[in-house]
């Protein structure tokens, strides 16, 4: 572990808790200085000024649902206590220039604020959670009450594993969703339906009809009812042939484009045919798509047009999709080339790195709940092994520049960050790439060794690869 860096965390009764990286730590001996630590005696209050008791309260950073975690772990030496039912509670050997005190309580959530010990007692105010209810009537009549379900999908949703509010229909098709936070929802009826795929017959949920809503300060009431009784009847092809299997889905533009109402899906049959019935009068989006083995290249068909149901009850519609073809990367095979501006305006050229060092490539967006999920992942990688023979490179497919910037900075991302909003697609292209996030471990040689991989999974493979460089350099 010569010439390493390593992580120092100190705790000693009367001083404040520190933590010291030190590079080269065997080599030289590190000097580690501490200082004197603060009481702290501080009560805990509602919004109303009343005690809050049984609260547990802490030092150290915390981090929101939608947040990913802190760069650095928390100091393990730190204790955490409760309030008493006054709201008091008391923690010992803090900085003294302020440290961010947490506290969790049912009623409250997690919560945390800056705050400077003093010689008296610090009031820290907190507000209780407020939370909230949609409820409404289906009534569709698109199918038996006991098949169809309500879900609640937030626009902003959390990081990790995360399922939405749902709730089964009832006899009298009543629904209630309670207890979500404030934000935007889109709420969505689903029907459960058998379909056949590859030879056997499963189950599945096709979307009814959804709307976007906003939940403020409020219990929101949504009902669901036909929207019109208009249909529209047709086939999708390509080149003349139809297209089979294509998820064809239709929704309803208000002057408010936050106003939008989904008016029903269908699935192309094996002659190209779909149907979407239940339509209102005035001008439809439909869009299709399909996508043909996503993970490795394939085939993507795909259209969105607008069609006018003023005055109609009925409309035959025949639509050309649009098909791009994207080839297929694996391993074993040479990672494509590609020159690129960093964040910062420099040059990136992936092949400066042939013969030096192997290369993570990371395929994201902000925008993408996954891909941010997968961040700290990725830059927990880079600050380990970037030492080790190992550059790792975001290739943000973000349409803000701004909104990555800060994003960047916000997360302390240290690796390489590639923004070229003309080039981006051009670039995922070359790899196959459909959806994100999607990584690629390149070798020295330019050869890709793994792909397809998240969480630890990824650390595994980086790991693997640079002990098989290591251990061959030792025995040329």
């Amino acid at each position: 572990m010569a010439d390493k860096r390593a992580l120092f965390e100190v705790s000693a009764k009367g001083y404040t808790q520190t933590q010291l990286e030190v590079e080269n730590a065997v080599s030289h001996m590190p000097t580690i200085t501490l200082r004197k630590g603060a009481q702290l005696n501080a009560r805990l209050l509602d919004e109303n000024g009343k005690a809050v008791a049984w609260a547990r309260v802490g030092v150290g950073q915390i981090w929101a649902q939608e947040k990913s975690p802190p760069n650095s772990a928390p100091l393990p030496f730190q204790r955490n206590t409760y309030t008493d039912r006054a709201g008091l509670f008391t923690l010992n050997d803090l900085d003294p220039q302020g440290v961010l005190v947490w506290a969790n309580h049912p009623d409250f959530g997690v919560v945390s604020q800056k705050v400077v010990p003093t010689d008296g007692v610090v009031d820290i105010q907190i507000e209780r959670l407020r939370l909230y209810s949609v409820s409404g009537v289906v009534a569709l009549n698109d199918g038996a009450v006991d098949e169809m379900e309500v879900m609640a999908f937030p626009v902003k949703r959390p990081s990790g594993a995360f399922t939405p509010p749902r709730d089964q229909v009832d006899a009298e098709g009543a629904y209630l969703l309670p207890d979500l936070d404030p934000g935007t929802y889109q709420v969505s009826v689903n029907i459960r339906q058998e379909v056949e795929y590859e030879g056997r017959k499963i189950f599945t949920s096709r979307p009814a009809q959804s709307r976007m809503i906003e939940v403020v300060d409020r219990d929101v009431i949504v009902n669901f009812e036909p929207l019109g009784d208009a249909r529209i009847t047709g086939v999708a092809t390509h080149n003349g042939d139809p297209v089979v299997g294509a998820y064809v889905g239709s929704f309803v533009l208000g002057e408010d484009p936050k106003d939008r109402v989904s008016a029903g899906t269908a699935t192309t049959d094996k002659d190209g045919h779909f149907e979407l019935k239940k339509l209102p009068a005035g001008k439809i989006v439909i869009s299709f798509h399909k996508m043909e083995q996503p993970s490795a290249g394939g085939k993507q068909w795909s259209k969105v047009d607008t069609v006018d149901l003023t005055g109609k009850k009925e409309l035959s519609y025949l639509v050309k999709l649009d098909m791009q073809e994207r080839k297929s990367l694996r391993v074993g095979q040479k990672a494509p080339n590609f020159v690129a501006k960093r964040l910062d305006g420099s040059t990136f050229n992936l092949a400066d790195y042939r013969g030096k060092k192997a290369v993570l490539i990371d395929f994201w967006a902000t925008w993408c709940p996954p891909c941010v999920d997968e961040i700290p992942n990725i830059r927990k990688i880079a600050d380990t092994y970037q030492t080790e023979g190992l550059e790792v490179v975001g290739v943000s497919l973000d349409r803000d520049q701004k909104a990555l910037e800060d994003f960047v900075k916000e997360e302390k991302l240290n690796y390489v960050q590639v923004f070229y909003k003309e080039k981006g697609q051009d670039i995922s292209k070359s790899y196959g790439v459909w959806g994100i996030p999607s990584v690629f471990l390149i070798d020295k040689n330019g050869v890709i060794q793994a792909t397809q991989f998240r969480g630890g999974a990824t650390e595994e493979a980086v790991k693997k690869l640079l002990a098989e460089i290591k251990q061959q350099s030792s025995s040329d």
